[in-house]
C-alpha cells in the first residue's frame, strides 16, 4: 500500500526564520503606528463595556480602516512576497471590511448587546487579550520584541479583537462576520502548526471562546423569549 511521507510543513513556501523576519520588517516599516493602533484597541474596550450608538458607529468605522490597512500593507505588501497564496486571502479581508463599513454608515447602527455574566466576560476578556496580551506571546515563546504581533498592525490580533467585538453585536447580525474572521484563525493555526510553533492554538481558541459567548447569548435570548 502506498503511503505518503509528506507532512503539512512540506507545503509551506517559507521557513520560521523568514516568517519572523516578515513581522520584523513590517513592524519597522509601520512604526510608530503601533501607538495609534493600541489607542484604537483601548477605545474598543471602552465601547465594549459601555456601548453608545455614536461610539459603536465610530468603532466599526475604525475597524473597517484597520482591516483594509492590514490587507493592503501586510497581506498584500508583506505576506504575499513569501507566500503567493496570500493573494487569495484578500477577498476575505475585503468582505469583512465591507460588513464593518455597512454597519458604520447605515442609518441604524447595530446595537451592542447589554450582556452580563459569562458572555460579557468572555468577549471583553478575549478583546483585552488581543490588544494587551498578544504582543507578549512572542516574548513568552522566545521571540524577539521586534517580531511582536500587534492589534491593528498584524492580522492575528486584529482578527481576534474583531471577533470579540462583533460577538457583542446583537446576536442575529453577528454570525457572518464571525465566520469570516474564524476562517483566518483556522488558516493561521495550520501555518503556525506547520512551523512547529507552540502558540498555534491561540487564535482558534480565541475564536472558539467568542463563538461560545455567541451561543450562550443566543440560548439565553431564546430562553427568555420562551418564558415571556
Amino acid at each position: 500500500m502506498f503511503r505518503s511521507n509528506y507532512a503539512i510543513g512540506d507545503f509551506l513556501l517559507f521557513s520560521e526564520r523568514v516568517y519572523d523576519r516578515m513581522f520584523e520588517l513590517h513592524n519597522s516599516y509601520v512604526w510608530p503606528l503601533h501607538f495609534v493602533a493600541m489607542a484604537i484597541g483601548l477605545f474598543l474596550l471602552v465601547v465594549a463595556v459601555r456601548p453608545r450608538p455614536r461610539f459603536v458607529r465610530i468603532a466599526f468605522a475604525l475597524l473597517t480602516v484597520i482591516w483594509l490597512f492590514v490587507a493592503a500593507v501586510f497581506v498584500y505588501g508583506r505576506y504575499a512576497a513569501i507566500n503567493w497564496a496570500a493573494i487569495y486571502l484578500l477577498p476575505l479581508f475585503v468582505a469583512m471590511a465591507a460588513v464593518l463599513l455597512f454597519w458604520a454608515v447605515r442609518s441604524k447602527v447595530p446595537e451592542l448587546e447589554q450582556k452580563t455574566g459569562l458572555a460579557l466576560l468572555i468577549a471583553v476578556g478575549v478583546l483585552a487579550f488581543s490588544i494587551v496580551g498578544y504582543p507578549l506571546l512572542g516574548l513568552i515563546t522566545g521571540k524577539s520584541w521586534s517580531t511582536a504581533e500587534v492589534f491593528g498592525i498584524s492580522p492575528d490580533p486584529t482578527v481576534v479583537a474583531t471577533l470579540a467585538f462583533v460577538s457583542l453585536v446583537r446576536v442575529s447580525r453577528a454570525l457572518l462576520p464571525m465566520l469570516l474572521a474564524t476562517v483566518w484563525t483556522a488558516i493561521t493555526a495550520l501555518t503556525l502548526y506547520a512551523l512547529d510553533r507552540s502558540d498555534f492554538f491561540v487564535a482558534p481558541l480565541a475564536a472558539f471562546l467568542c463563538i461560545a459567548a455567541y451561543v450562550i447569548e443566543t440560548r439565553q435570548r431564546r430562553s427568555s423569549g420562551t418564558r415571556a
